[in-house]
Formats: C-alpha cells, sequence, structure tokens
C-alpha cells in the first residue's frame, strides 16, 4: 500500500519529541532524574491541550477562510484563558516559594538575651563600611519576564504551527481536488470527441457505399457487410483507453481494404505499410489515424487523373510509433487549407492528441501545390511504459 502522510502523522511526531525531549537532554547528564523529568511534563500538559482544543474544536468549528470572525474571537478568548490560567498559576507558585527577608531579621532580633547575662547581638548585613548591624543597600533586582507572559508567546507558537500544517493539507487537498476534476473533465470531452468520430466515420462510409449502390450493387452489400465488422470495432473497441497495437493495425487494414472496392486501380494508387510482427503488449489509443486516412480518400482520390495515397505505420526504437498518410490533391491547388480540408475530424483529432499525450507527441501537417501530408509521433504503452491515469 502507498504511505500517505497525513495531518495527524506530524502533530504525533511533533509532540513525541516535545515530551521525550527533557528524556533526552537529562539522559546525557550526570545526575538524571524522573522526578524533573515529570516536571517538564506536567509543564507541557497545558500547551498540549491548548493545541488539542485548537485543532480538534476551533478549527473543524470556524473553518477558515469562511467563518473568519468566529475563528478569531473563539482564538483570542482561547488565549485569554489560558494566560490567564498559567498567570495564577505561577503567582501562586511564586508567592508560595517566597519569604520575606525582613521577617527573618525580626525574628533574630526578638529572640531573648543569653542566660549568662551577655548582650545578645543579631549580627546584620554589613554596612558600606564594614560595620556590624548596619544594612547595605541591596542592589535593585534584575527586570525579568514573567513566566506566564513567556507561555503567551509560545502558546501563539503553537497556534502558527499548527495553522500553518492545517493551510497546507488543505492546499494539497484543494490541488488534489483540482486535478481530479481535471481529470474527469478530460475523460469527458474524449468521450465526447469519441462520440463525434463514430458518427462522422459513418457518415463518409455511408456516402461511399450509397456511390457503389448505383455503380455495383454486389459490391455494395459486401461493403455493407463490411462496414458492420469497422462498426462493431468502432463501437466497442474504441470506447477502450487502450487497445492493442495490432488490433489498430487490423482495422487500418480492413478500412483501406475496403476503400479499394471503390477506386480504380489504374488511375489510383493506394500503398500501406504495415509493421510485420507486432506484439500484443503494444497499447495504443484506438482510431487516432482513421481521420487523417479517412480525408486522404476524400480529398485525394481523382477519378480524371492519376492519383496516389501512402499510409505507413512504424515502431521506432525508442518506443514511438510514427504514422504518416500522404495523398494527392485531387483538386488541386494551393487553395486548399488545412481546416477546410480536414473539418470537424481534423479538429477532434489535434484535440485528441492534446488530451492524450500534452507535450508527448508531434504533428506536422504539410500541404503543397499538388500533396498533402500528415505525419505524427506518439508514445507507445505497455507493460514498461504505462499510460497516466489508465490504471495499467
Amino acid at each position: 500500500m502507498k504511505f500517505r502522510l497525513k495531518q495527524w502523522h506530524i502533530y504525533t511526531l511533533i509532540w513525541l519529541w516535545v515530551f521525550l525531549y527533557p528524556v533526552i537532554s537529562d539522559a546525557f547528564g550526570s545526575n538524571f532524574q524522573w522526578s524533573e523529568v515529570l516536571n517538564a511534563w506536567v509543564k507541557f500538559i497545558p500547551f498540549l491541550l491548548f493545541f488539542i482544543v485548537h485543532s480538534a474544536i476551533i478549527i473543524p468549528r470556524f473553518p477558515l477562510p469562511k467563518r473568519k470572525v468566529g475563528y478569531v474571537v473563539s482564538t483570542v478568548c482561547l488565549l485569554g484563558i489560558f494566560t490567564l490560567y498559567q498567570y495564577i498559576r505561577f503567582d501562586h507558585v511564586e508567592h508560595s516559594m517566597s519569604e520575606p527577608p525582613a521577617m527573618q531579621d525580626t525574628d533574630r532580633r526578638r529572640m531573648p538575651p543569653p542566660a549568662d547575662g551577655s548582650a545578645s547581638f543579631a549580627p546584620g548585613p554589613p554596612s558600606h563600611d564594614g560595620a556590624p548591624g548596619e544594612r547595605r543597600p541591596q542592589p535593585p533586582h534584575l527586570n525579568k519576564t514573567p513566566a506566564y507572559v513567556m507561555d503567551f508567546f509560545i502558546a501563539l507558537l503553537v497556534l502558527g504551527c499548527n495553522l500553518t500544517i492545517m493551510l497546507l493539507f488543505r492546499m494539497q487537498r484543494e490541488q488534489e481536488k483540482a486535478q481530479l476534476l481535471e481529470r474527469m473533465n478530460l475523460q469527458h470531452e474524449l468521450k465526447y470527441l469519441k462520440a463525434q468520430l463514430n458518427p462522422h466515420f459513418l457518415m463518409n462510409m455511408l456516402n461511399n457505399i450509397h456511390t457503389m449502390v448505383e455503380v455495383n450493387p454486389e459490391k455494395a452489400q459486401e461493403m455493407i457487410i463490411d462496414l458492420s465488422k469497422l462498426m462493431r470495432y468502432a463501437l466497442y473497441e474504441g470506447a477502450r483507453p487502450l487497445v492493442s497495437l495490432s488490433q489498430e493495425a487490423n482495422f487500418i487494414s480492413n478500412y483501406v481494404m475496403l476503400m479499394k472496392q471503390r477506386c480504380s486501380d489504374k488511375k489510383v494508387n493506394i500503398e500501406l505499410s504495415l509493421p510485420e510482427f507486432i506484439s500484443e503488449k503494444i497499447m495504443v489509443p484506438p482510431m487516432l489515424s482513421i481521420v487523417f486516412i479517412e480525408n486522404a480518400f476524400k480529398h485525394g482520390i481523382s477519378y480524371r487523373r492519376p492519383s496516389f495515397i501512402r499510409i505507413s505505420l512504424t515502431l521506432t526504437d525508442d518506443s514511438r510509433i510514427v504514422f504518416s498518410c500522404e495523398n494527392s490533391i485531387a483538386g488541386g491547388g494551393s487553395a486548399v487549407e488545412d481546416k477546410q480540408y480536414g473539418g470537424i475530424g481534423l479538429e477532434n483529432a489535434r484535440k485528441r492528441l492534446d488530451l492524450l499525450f500534452g507535450d508527448d507527441y508531434t504533428l506536422d501537417i504539410k500541404t503543397t501545390n499538388d500533396t498533402y501530408s500528415v505525419t505524427f509521433n506518439t508514445p507507445i504503452y505497455d507493460e514498461k511504459h504505462p499510460m497516466p491515469g489508465s490504471g495499467r
């Protein structure tokens, strides 16, 4: 299972280190005493309770930034209660441990004289000239920051660390949600593009068969049977995120063979080059190249002058696929523009390539006076190169 860091992991580690620090620091000393460690732990307990109330009650009750006023008011109240508790606690401890020195001097002066009649003398602090019985002026006490004030700033530090960790994890969750929504949107868009692809593919094929019905009805019947096989692949295999490259190559071959039936071998030269052996483990997104092949047959065939279509699919040594489709332009001239030539199918193909591969593909479209060529280079997916988000 993949380990996922959570907030309580960090909080547990921090407080473990806080409570283990007195043990570790005293363990290296010469006089280790558990009583001192317990005293330190007792001092840490108010800070732990302060953290628990802030983290488990205030933050869930008043989430930021929706309920900022409630959060600020409750946090200020919590800080005030904590500081007041620490003030009362330390003020009581200081009064119980301190004893006024004037009371000690008064007790000494009131001691009864000795039984032998000698004068009693309670030596007081020496004076400036060293004479006994005279008080030397005490040096003023150094101004020290009260303990409860220091605890207030430590509580602010605990508060800041808690807020920082909480906001960092919240930002991470928001990023994960955004990425999930983005992936869902991409999947919906891909499904929408595939839904556009099937009607577009079917429309072109029916137009071709309609032309053949008037010329050769028997061949048109054979084309309908072959079309049903292609549509089965488009409907079932085309709905999957990945198909084997051998299936895709077989689909391309069947489509080209079907389209050849309406072409004259004398005027149209059709060349198809596919790899001889393709491993079943090599996977590709389905029906990426069919749009370009459709356009080649739609715009590249002329019954008045010689025309050609050259289609190739190759595998490179760096685990990539190179598809190339070059055809003559039936009308001729450079007035044929990309958008007019490709229509919705070409725009659909570009969007699918962007969604599937991002920056990891190249698409090169060239148009001259009498030729039109398309070449794209995409990665293959197998056991060593899984497709992101495909689960492979």
